[in-house]
């Protein structure tokens, strides 16, 4: 059916014909197939720059983490010395030695304590130099109030990082 109307058009209207479908499939690649493929490059262009600029970052904190690290002074720690010994003996020479009620070892580098009416003040302050000379630092804290004020009743989780 189409070849017999094909056939009944004159030779110039079939060039008129053949050139249009030629340009209308020209113009439906270019919007069904380049454009979103070009578009999607652009993206994915865009992403690639962030994720480098990311990964850049990434980089210089990481040099500047190893670097940090390599600051910290030497450990504390006596030859031999378990975690758990190290905690007991520093906790002991910052004061806590009557609040201490329980200590144990969490695998290799981690050590579970209990406090009872721990000093609130001296807690802290020896938990933030254990951070910052031994890289020790709680990961897991549960405080509650103690029988008087700034006196606290508690149990933490002391990770070596």
């Amino acid at each position: 059916m189409i070849a017999k109307w094909w056939e009944q058009r004159q030779a110039s209207e079939q060039r008129v014909l053949l050139v249009g479908g030629l340009v209308l499939a020209a113009i439906l690649l270019w919007i069904m197939v380049w454009e979103p493929l070009h578009e999607r490059r652009d993206t994915l262009l865009t992403e690639a720059a962030g994720l480098e600029a990311d990964l850049e970052f990434m980089v210089k904190s990481a040099a500047e983490v190893q670097a940090a690290r390599s600051r910290r002074p030497p450990s504390a720690m006596r030859s031999g010395e378990s975690l758990l010994g190290f905690i007991d003996r520093s906790a002991r020479d910052r004061g806590l030695a009557n609040a201490m009620r329980r200590a144990e070892p969490v695998g290799e580098d981690a050590v579970r304590l209990w406090l009872d009416n721990a000093n609130f003040d001296v807690l802290v302050t020896w938990l933030e130099k254990l951070s910052r000379d031994q890289g020790i630092e709680p990961s897991e804290v549960a405080i509650s109030r103690g029988d008087h004020i700034g006196v606290i009743n508690g149990r933490l989780t002391l990770v070596q990082r």
